[in-house]
């Protein structure tokens, strides 16, 4: 009995660890890349969309996707972050459409400018 009891608790630590690795970190991953995201987001695109660096929207943009794709990690960070809802998948003819939605609704009443300011950036 000693052996399968020994088995046993080294399977449980490998398995715990396989699940820390694929599903623990990347939700802290996750929410850490969200809360860096809105701290650059918040002073710098909503002021000035036009002088961001195209890396940057772009990365974000990309960010935002993934999040949208995945309905899980979607579901877990909007936990924190409530704007993440009016993330849809809309056909709007808008360059990095997610950002721009996220933008105008962390926003207010400066969505139109918003808007406004990421169709000039085709």
């Amino acid at each position: 009995m000693m052996l399968i009891e020994l088995i046993d608790q080294i399977m449980s630590y490998y398995w715990s660890n396989i699940y820390y690795e694929n599903v623990v970190l990347e939700l802290k991953n996750a929410k850490s890349n969200m809360r860096n995201m809105f701290a650059h987001i918040k002073p710098d695109v909503l002021h000035s969309i036009r002088t961001m660096d195209k890396s940057d929207l772009n990365t974000y943009n990309n960010l935002l996707e993934s999040i949208h794709k995945n309905k899980g990690l979607w579901m877990f960070l909007r936990r924190n972050n409530r704007n993440l809802h009016r993330i849809n998948g809309s056909d709007l003819n808008v360059p990095y459409k997610y950002l721009c939605m996220y933008c105008c609704s962390i926003s207010g009443y400066m969505r139109f400018y918003i808007c406004h300011q990421f169709l000039k950036l085709k």
